[in-house]
């Protein structure tokens, strides 16, 4: 298993050899790398990987520090562990893609797709998520602190016990969201929209632009922290499975 991984990885290693040499020319090449096997750990710090197709790649726990993938194809790929601090993810496919516990603080995620993406325990610190498409998308007890989701889609969204304060979610759209236990502490909510969002337990405390949202169809609970000009119902009581999950 050892020696298959070591040749695995000596494979792609070329073949970014290959492709940074390639850049440095004057003559642009007419292929687009492909890798779709596993590379896990990886050290791909600072490495260009643009336009890449990397769909179902296992690349859990490896490193991508600074590195350029934008425009790649990823999806379904497993970046469980790994470190994308900084890495240029704009206009990324990342559908279905593993992101468990992952840490891309900083990173740039301008318009990628990414429905049913899983980046639980995730973080995403001061990561640029603008007009990102996350529809489905899982974000249990991820750190979202800080970015900028301005006109992102969290629609029908998991995002119970995130944390994401002093986050800009100007247009945001949370539609049928579960953002139960989530704290948007701090946050920008400019003209964000939470129609039949599931907000029992989270914390809106110092919220900025509040009244501009739409709450329509959502619910609260007891425990959910809101201004109090704000009224929205409380949540039907959870199914046994809901509250065990």
């Amino acid at each position: 298993m050892y020696g298959e991984r070591f040749s695995i990885c000596v494979a792609l290693g070329a073949l970014l050899l290959a492709t940074e040499a390639s850049a440095q020319g004057a003559e642009k090449v007419g292929w687009e790398p492909a890798y779709s096997s596993v590379c896990s750990p990886c050290d791909l710090d600072q490495k260009r990987l643009t336009g890449w197709h990397l769909d179902s790649g296992q690349f859990q726990h490896s490193k991508f520090t600074g590195a350029n993938l934008r425009s790649v194809s990823a999806q379904e790929a497993n970046f469980s562990g790994a470190d994308l601090t900084a890495a240029n993810l704009v206009d990324a496919k990342l559908n279905g893609a593993h992101f468990e516990d992952a840490t891309l603080d900083q990173a740039k995620m301008q318009r990628v797709s990414a429905t049913g993406l899983n980046a639980t325990g995730a973080r995403l610190i001061g990561a640029n998520l603008r007009a990102a498409k996350f529809v489905g998308a899982t974000f249990r007890d991820a750190d979202l602190s800080g970015a900028s989701a301005i006109d992102a889609v969290f629609a029908t969204a998991s995002l119970r016990g995130a944390r994401a304060e002093k986050t800009n979610f100007s247009r945001a759209n949370f539609n049928g969201a579960n953002l139960t236990n989530a704290s948007f502490l701090g946050a920008n909510l400019e003209n964000a929209t939470f129609l039949d969002a599931q907000l029992g337990g989270a914390d809106f405390s110092g919220a900025l632009s509040l009244e501009t949202a739409n709450f329509t169809g959502a619910c609260i609970s007891t425990s959910t922290r809101l201004p109090p000009a704000i009224t929205i119902p409380d949540c039907p009581p959870a199914p046994l499975a809901a509250i065990l999950d």
